[in-house]
């Protein structure tokens, strides 16, 4: 299989260096980590790594970019934070190239890197390549496995100080919660089917059961706003690898069953029998959740 010869990768969050570097090794002979700190746990070629300043953390770019132009990578991967898509663009505009955002799928073909990311609210795939010589990834989260190890070497660079550097007013708690639903082997999903916000308790009893996740379609996320941000799986949300996602009373739109078309096996409650998460399902109860769940949880 052709590959690139170098692919750079940086994330915010330590847990998101597997999955880019599985990405990154998927489509190179050669891999290298850029981070803060200490070295990722994850088996790249070389890590790059500048001691933890103490600062905001997008004035690491500069040191980053310096990274970048020392290594001269074919592409460059990085996780999906907000920070990180910031980062990307800045890095893009160095490299004078384009960023290729959610990208769920790579290939190389004929030197090129080719990029796959889903358009019209999930219901195609768009494959993109790159004019220049660098190309820019952000990487959909869930895309790859996630893959644990060390790096081959490890090299300490200095810290680039930012010309204008961010200041740091005041430190909030952020509310909320956040959740690593893509990495979860079970996933449960509820979506309008659940009549108030309480009965989510019956959720995560089932949940515990099963040893599950518990996630949920957008309008339960940002319509009633009955759970994080997080934990929204769908084209714009968590894309999941489950080997088990129960969909508890989820139509089936596209803009959901896109981010658990990879799900080994699929099982959907729902009390309309004509609902199109039953033409998505592996398995489908036809009945209401309010009966069904309580069952389910009793005999598991």
């Amino acid at each position: 299989m052709e590959k690139l010869s170098k692919v750079l990768i940086f994330a915010e969050k330590e847990s998101q260096f597997g999955l880019l570097c599985s990405a990154a090794k998927s489509i190179a002979e050669h891999t290298a980590a850029f981070a803060v700190a200490s070295a990722p746990a994850c088996p790249v070629d070389k890590a790059f790594v500048v001691a933890d300043q103490g600062i905001v953390f997008d004035d690491y770019f500069e040191t980053f970019a310096a990274v970048t132009a020392e290594y001269a990578p074919d592409a460059i991967i990085v996780s999906s934070e907000k920070r990180m898509r910031s980062i990307a663009a800045r890095i893009a505009a160095v490299c004078k190239t384009a960023v290729i955002a959610d990208v769920n799928a790579m290939e190389v073909a004929e030197g090129k890197l080719y990029c796959s990311h889903l358009v019209y609210g999930g219901a195609a795939v768009r494959c993109e390549s790159s004019a220049a010589d660098t190309t820019v990834v952000v990487l959909a989260p869930g895309s790859f496995e996630d893959l644990k190890g060390e790096a081959a070497e490890k090299e300490s660079v200095d810290f680039a100080a930012p010309a204008h550097p961010a200041k740091f007013v005041e430190r909030r708690e952020k509310q909320g919660e956040t959740v690593n639903l893509s990495a979860a082997k079970r996933a449960v999903g509820i979506g309008r089917g659940l009549a108030k916000q309480e009965d989510l308790e019956m959720v995560y009893a089932f949940a515990a059961k099963l040893g599950a996740e518990v996630g949920c379609s957008r309008p339960i996320a940002q319509g009633e706003n009955w759970m994080a941000i997080s934990r929204y799986i769908g084209v714009s949300g968590v894309m999941l690898k489950p080997d088990i996602y129960v969909a508890l009373g989820i139509s089936g739109q596209v803009q959901h069953t896109v981010g658990v078309r990879d799900a080994k096996i699929i099982i959907a409650v729902n009390k309309d029998k004509n609902a199109p998460i039953f033409k998505q399902c592996d398995y489908g109860i036809v009945g209401d959740i309010y009966k069904v769940v309580p069952a389910l949880t009793e005999l598991l």
